[in-house]
């Protein structure tokens, strides 16, 4: 499994678990319990923000070499 794929699986298990952490959150009667849950939802929040960001710098590194590949390719087939 590609580097690109375990982190979509690892983003959609965390927004699973927001999902789940807001659920618990509207149902909870404690106010300290809803501050300890929100604290939870901030460091997911982060992660997934560091999950899109490793995949977007994957995505730019494949358009970038996808890029070089056509350019090569096309310097080739002028040539010959």
């Amino acid at each position: 499994m590609g580097r690109r794929k375990v982190l979509e699986k690892r983003m959609l298990k965390l927004k699973n678990r927001l999902q789940d952490l807001r659920a618990r959150a509207l149902a909870s009667d404690s106010a300290d319990e809803v501050r300890a849950i929100n604290q939870q939802m901030q460091e997911i929040s982060e992660d997934i923000a560091d999950i899109q960001e490793e995949i977007d710098a994957i995505d730019a590194h494949t358009g970038a070499l996808v890029t070089l590949f056509y350019t090569v390719f096309n310097d080739l087939s002028v040539m010959t």
